[in-house]
């Protein structure tokens, strides 16, 4: 840690952009315990670390995102298997295949369409209390392009991880769904 009342760091500007070399090694010779340094050099630091971290936040992201998907697929698949006799009451009541196929898609993307929701909702609060915290001058922020992507990204999941069990109860035959729904 740095003492209090002890310079960490100053800025130094150069109004002749082509001495900043020069400037700096006389800097570092009249006092030799300190490193001085080009912005460049911080600019292209920071830009390698925020470049990182970019793909670090990607990785999660990705990851969060196939987790989610293998969820809804999950609940999905749950949620017909445990409605076979449903299915298969509409079915001999004349439902097509497709009918069946829709009815699950719809529903699984209405979930991902409630999820997106309610993301948006705990990232607006999760915010909120992060930024009483942070100082500095520093403040997140949400655009709404963030707002909809999310909320895009949540029904596109919905709908494609409902995809698989609507496909499935959409398959069955009438009355072995409700054979299979009576066990």
């Amino acid at each position: 840690g740095v003492k209090e009342g002890t310079v960490s760091c100053f800025l130094v500007e150069v109004a002749d952009p082509s001495r900043t070399e020069a400037v700096k090694e006389a800097i570092e010779r009249t006092i030799p315990k300190v490193d001085a340094r080009d912005t460049s050099e911080f600019t292209l630091n920071i830009g390698r670390i925020m470049g990182q971290l970019d793909l670090f936040l990607l990785m999660v992201i990705s990851l969060a995102l196939v987790v989610g998907v293998v969820g809804i697929v999950n609940t999905m698949r749950m949620s017909t298997m445990e409605r076979y006799i449903e299915f298969g009451v509409l079915r001999t009541n004349g439902w097509k295949r497709k009918n069946i196929l829709m009815l699950v898609t719809a529903e699984s993307t209405y979930l991902g369409l409630l999820s997106g929701l309610l993301g948006v909702i705990l990232v607006l609060a999760a915010m909120a209390v992060a930024n009483q915290f942070l100082g500095g001058g520093l403040k997140l922020e949400i655009t709404p392009g963030d707002v909809a992507l999310g909320v895009g990204l949540a029904v596109v999941m919905g709908m494609l991880g409902g995809l698989y069990p609507a496909w499935r109860a959409s398959r069955l035959m009438p009355m072995d769904a409700i054979r299979r729904g009576a066990r």
